[in-house]
């Protein structure tokens, strides 16, 4: 958590970790095309998934480590229905 913090307060190290998460999508995007969806598809599963697992992490943080950081990765990509 406190690496996190760390992260949030430098600009430098927020752009390396920008860098990264770019790089982290486009290796996803590319394993989900070899496994059936198409590039605009799989483009868009990976950047959904990892927006998903930065929203949950900033809300870790921003709760102290309340709640697992699974538990909000996966409300966040819980479908709602209406």
């Amino acid at each position: 958590m406190a690496q996190l913090r760390l992260l949030r307060r430098h600009p430098s190290l927020l752009a390396r970790q920008a860098a990264d998460q770019v790089a982290l999508e486009r290796d996803v995007s590319a394993v989900l095309t070899t496994r059936g969806p198409d590039g605009e598809v799989a483009r868009r599963t990976a950047a959904t998934f990892l927006a998903a697992v930065r929203t949950g992490t900033a809300l870790w943080l921003e709760g102290g480590g309340e709640r697992p950081p699974p538990a909000l990765v996966d409300r966040r990509l819980r479908v709602q229905s209406s």
